[in-house]
């Protein structure tokens, strides 16, 4: 009664009553006090209105906004939220972090982190989303408040309002910087393996699943191969001689358990079919999508055949002592 005694009464009031059932409702007053001449009041007027369904939608809007919110908060990749003109309306903390700037320096602001190289293809994309297209899983780089720039990977969504239209967009990003620095430093690894391995005397390859994914030039030519190319895809077991292959067979399974196997010598088959004696080494690499198993191998016929020769000479000398002896032995017995 006192509010609607007031000046211009009540308006818009929201307060909770109870039924005769004693349940409650939510209600909307408007009243006023009609007075007499004099000032006195002589009764209240007003209208309410029964907003306990229209409340409760509010309060479920309310809490289904906050939810978002706080996912949208906790979200691991960057959120941002764009208007039809360019000015960003919503930003999470993990944008702040992708920009390295506070939100107060974000929201209410044209979103300028786009390299002047990429302006372009950044203008098409918002336009075709701004038409109502969903863009997904595209590359770029955006520049951070620092100056420096964030390699990325983005989604774009419109952005509706509650008559349809559109509005604005909403874009994902995630840093992709790390991931893109990890694949440069693999590339690069790879590149110096492949220059150190092509210029490497001894032959090598990488082998999985008994199939053979690469071998350097050396490997072709102590296999008598025009090109080492030519040995890709081909079986390992094919360039061993079988009476190695129960050897080969349980060094290549410790191989696939992670361990390295010392220096052995086996028996290799070559294009042409004729054998030779190898020293061979090998251990597990990483290669493409997996691991591969490294076999680094060398010829050592031209060994052996020095190895013989130093053995024959060996002997003859131990023959041509022997005989001497035998002789001076012989001599004496004469002359005694």
């Amino acid at each position: 009664r006192r509010l609607a005694e007031r000046p211009g009464g009540v308006q818009g009031l929201e307060v909770r009553w109870r039924r005769r059932d004693g349940s409650t409702i939510r209600v909307r007053e408007n009243a006023f006090a009609v007075r007499a001449p004099d000032g006195q009041v002589l009764y209240y007027e007003g209208i309410v209105e029964d907003v306990t369904a229209w409340k409760a939608a509010e309060d479920e809007m309310n809490s289904t906004s906050a939810m978002l919110r706080s996912v949208i908060d906790a979200a691991p990749i960057a959120v941002v939220a764009v208007d039809s003109r360019g000015m960003v309306s919503l930003c999470n903390p993990a944008a702040e972090r992708l920009f390295r700037a506070p939100a107060s320096e974000i929201v209410g602001r044209p979103l300028d982190v786009v390299p002047e190289d990429e302006a372009v293809t950044a203008a098409a994309n918002m336009k075709r989303v701004l038409a109502g297209e969903t863009l997904h899983d595209l590359s770029g780089r955006r520049r951070r408040r620092d100056g420096t720039l964030a390699d990325v990977l983005y989604s774009a969504a419109p952005v509706r309002g509650a008559d349809g239209r559109i509005e604005g967009v909403l874009a994902l990003i995630s840093d992709d910087t790390a991931r893109r620095q990890a694949e440069e430093a693999l590339r690069r690894s790879e590149d110096r393996y492949r220059t150190l391995v092509e210029a490497f005397p001894d032959g090598i390859a990488l082998h999985r699943d008994g199939k053979i994914l690469f071998a350097n030039p050396a490997a072709a030519r102590l296999l008598r191969v025009s090109d080492p190319d030519k040995l890709v895809g081909t079986d390992v077991m094919s360039w061993v001689d079988p009476s190695c292959h129960d050897v080969v067979s349980r060094r290549v399974q410790a191989q696939r358990s992670g361990q390295a196997v010392p220096l052995l010598e086996e028996t290799f088959v070559r294009a042409d079919g004729t054998r030779f004696p190898a020293e061979v080494i090998g251990n597990p690499v990483p290669f493409a999508d997996g691991v591969a198993l490294q076999v680094v191998f060398r010829d050592v016929t031209r060994r052996k055949e020095l190895e013989q020769q130093l053995q024959q000479a060996m002997k003859m000398e131990a023959l041509g002592r022997l005989a001497g002896g035998v002789a001076h032995n012989f001599n004496n017995l004469l002359t005694a």
